[in-house]
This record gives structure tokens, sequence and C-alpha cells, in this order.
């Protein structure tokens, strides 16, 4: 699957506190297409 970001949407990691919060974004994410 690949998901296509914006230069808005791109950001950068500082920690393992923003990788934890971006998973959860892409996970609600896909839980909302797979709805679909």
């Amino acid at each position: 699957m690949n998901i296509e970001l914006t230069d808005q949407q791109k950001i950068k990691i500082i920690n393992s506190e923003d990788v934890y919060a971006i998973m959860q974004k892409v996970l609600l994410r896909e839980d909302i297409i797979d709805q679909e």
C-alpha cells in the first residue's frame, strides 16, 4: 500500500513518542479505509 504525503504531512520524527503518534494516525486511517 502506497500513501502519498504532501510536504505539509511530512514531519520529522524526534523521539519514540512521535513514532507512536504517527502509527496511531496511520492505523486509524487504515481502519477508516477498510470500512469503506
